[in-house]
């Protein structure tokens, strides 16, 4: 079964793969545009010209695989070529859910990132015919896999200029929670930028594994044997290590012309990445490197490098001819001589002043045994400061999630007692200030945009918006049905949204940015009190845990309460509050979220977006 699983591997992705010439950039005028999407299994010649979503039009095919397919296409309104990847619903009719799960993984990763070597995503959705596309950066350059098979082996400088901006690459990834799972030469292109030749770009994340999301199921494997770790392969849980691993089985292939590990069949690879020693590399690569690679390629994922930083400083001083093995025999040297030196003096001191030598020592190690103890007692101090301060943030984020709950249903009831008062207009509008009331003369367009403006300035629940906008979508059928008097609902609208400003705060700084965004400059910002990456990373799982172990919760909901929890750890251990800009665009909900059971549908009858919709923002530009 596992060889069968492992012959799947092979097969499994399409990989981005751009032409090295330049094609054409003319695009034909009038192309006809396909409003509901367009036939993906076609024949290629059909596809040409094209439309895809009123933006990109086909103009060439570059590639194919085994998940799809990926076109040239132009961008008129903005002059600029783009790479569209389509799984097309034949394709995924072999395992629908892994086919969508991988390519909005691959989107989700790639477009999270903003690394210069990572391929920029510019939009991604599905089409009305149940077609995935993906609009990306277009690569002019070759992959690494062509460069090694047209050229053979790399020099050792290039070998390590390529790997190193690989490890940026990783180094982004890996601190966002993203594991690539399927690093190869086809997955990493080569294109020119500026001076460099061989500006390196990681490509394909369709098998990355996300914080919160796997796509493994039981009895498959996903990657590429050739290039997959040990851990990988037996099906442990995996770190950044794991790519590390794979990028070691890389540089061997790029110093030496061929994979450390050679076999006709999958189940071969397997058994040699799980047992097998690496063969020594030609006698051309510099020692130094090849101990490197020998660490990477290392079983246990203890044996090495701690993360891609720590791959770099070992490459760049391989290249100046330091190994890891020549450094350590350097530290053992020094220590050795620090010892004979120590033990020369003690002799001599023992022998000249005897009883003042023993006092002085018993002096100095009580002096040690004492800062020790301050150590420790310091050390447990720190424990117990990140237990209180794990133990406040779930308190805090259960109290969070309770009393927005609370606030939603006290204003949903008070909506409603407001609809229930009939139209004696004395008693249906509560007290509320002039400039509230001045809204009265305006127009219902008025008012509904004026309430838009209102729940997008406000720390307001995404469940609590769509019951608002299901309610308003009701009450206006009721005016178009006569049942209700166009005044009576401007004047509900008026005490609306006296109601949500009155009950709802005002967004804060930092509410607005990406959690993506949030947790990254948690994580590595300089804060108020000594607070390190593994303490910082602690509150955050803790305040994750509250919410996700919450069932309650929609899922719109628990993505926006981590964001507003996470800027709250911002802005509490920010020592210059001026960083966080509150203009930033809010972070978009998902796009695939079920609708709540006890919500009506949220289209109007003519099919277009009701209000609620309209106030999200676009998955255009994801």
């Amino acid at each position: 079964m596992i060889e069968a699983a492992a012959s799947e591997c092979l097969d499994c992705g399409v990989a981005l793969v751009a032409h090295a010439e330049a094609v054409g950039a003319s695009t034909v005028s009038g192309a006809p545009t396909v409003a509901a999407g367009f036939n993906a299994s076609a024949r290629v010649s059909d596809l040409i010209g094209r439309e895809i979503i009123g933006q990109y039009v086909i103009v060439d095919k570059l590639g194919e695989g085994g998940m799809g397919e990926v076109f040239l296409a132009d961008q008129p309104a903005i002059g600029r070529q783009v790479a569209i990847k389509i799984v097309s619903p034949l394709a995924r009719a072999r395992d629908q859910d892994e086919q969508v799960t991988r390519f909005r993984n691959e989107a989700k990763a790639a477009a999270s990132l903003e690394c210069p070597h990572i391929v920029q995503i510019f939009n991604w959705g599905e089409l009305d015919d149940g077609t995935l596309f993906m609009a990306m950066e277009y690569l002019a350059g070759s992959t690494l896999a062509q460069v090694l098979a047209d050229h053979g082996p790399v020099e050792a400088e290039l070998s390590v200029a390529i790997v190193t901006q690989i490890c940026a690459a990783l180094t982004d990834a890996h601190a966002a929670g993203i594991i690539h799972r399927d690093l190869k030469p086809s997955n990493i292109m080569l294109i020119e930028r500026g001076d460099d030749r061989h500006f390196a770009k990681v490509l394909d994340f369709g098998v990355a594994k996300l914080e919160g999301s796997d796509i493994t199921r039981s009895g498959a494997m996903f990657g590429t044997p050739q290039y997959m770790s040990p851990e990988q392969l037996r099906g442990d849980s995996l770190d950044g290590r794991s790519d590390l691993y794979s990028l070691g089985v890389m540089l061997y292939e790029m110093l030496a012309g061929n994979l450390p590990f050679a076999s006709p069949t999958a189940i071969g690879f397997i058994t040699a990445h799980l047992h097998d020693p690496p063969p020594p590399l030609p006698a051309a690569v510099p020692r130094a490197l090849a101990e490197v690679v020998l660490l990477l390629l290392a079983k246990d994922p203890n044996e090495r490098p701690a993360d891609a930083a720590a791959l770099t400083f070992e490459l760049r001083a391989a290249l100046g001819g330091r190994s890891p093995a020549a450094r350590r025999r350097a530290r053992l040297r020094a220590l050795r001589r620090s010892l004979a030196a120590t033990l020369a003096v003690v002799t001599i001191a023992a022998a000249s002043y005897g009883a003042w030598w023993a006092w002085a020592w018993r002096v100095q190690t009580e002096d040690a045994l004492a800062r020790e103890r301050a150590y420790g007692a310091q050390l447990e101090e720190k424990v117990e400061r990140t237990e209180a301060a794990i133990k406040q943030a779930r308190e805090e984020a259960r109290a969070a999630a309770l009393a927005f709950r609370q606030t939603s249903e006290e204003v949903r009831a008070q909506r409603e007692q407001v609809q229930r008062r009939g139209s004696a207009s004395a008693h249906r509008t509560p007290s509320l200030d002039p400039e509230t009331r001045a809204m009265s003369d305006f127009s219902l367009a008025q008012l509904e945009a004026e309430l838009r403006q209102t729940l997008g300035d406000r720390r307001v629940l995404p469940s609590e918006i769509a019951t608002f906008w299901r309610d308003h979508d009701a009450q206006l059928a009721e005016v178009e049905a006569g049942e209700l008097d166009e005044d009576d609902l401007r004047e509900d609208l008026v005490a609306t949204i006296a109601l949500y400003r009155r009950r709802f705060e005002l967004l804060r700084p930092g509410d607005r940015w990406a959690l993506a965004r949030l947790e990254r400059e948690f994580l590595t910002m300089a804060t108020k009190t000594e607070l390190d990456r593994a303490q910082r990373q602690a509150l955050l799982d803790a305040t994750y845990d509250e919410y996700d172990q919450d069932e309650t919760l929609l899922e719109n909901d628990r993505s926006y309460l981590k964001r507003l929890a996470v800027a709250e750890l911002v802005r509490d251990h920010e020592p210059d509050p001026s960083k966080l800009d509150p203009t930033t665009v809010v972070e978009p909900l998902p796009s695939a979220e079920p609708e709540p059971e006890w919500l009506p549908a949220h289209e109007d009858d003519d099919g277009e977006p009701s209000p609620y919709e309209s106030s999200l923002p676009s998955l255009e530009g994801m």
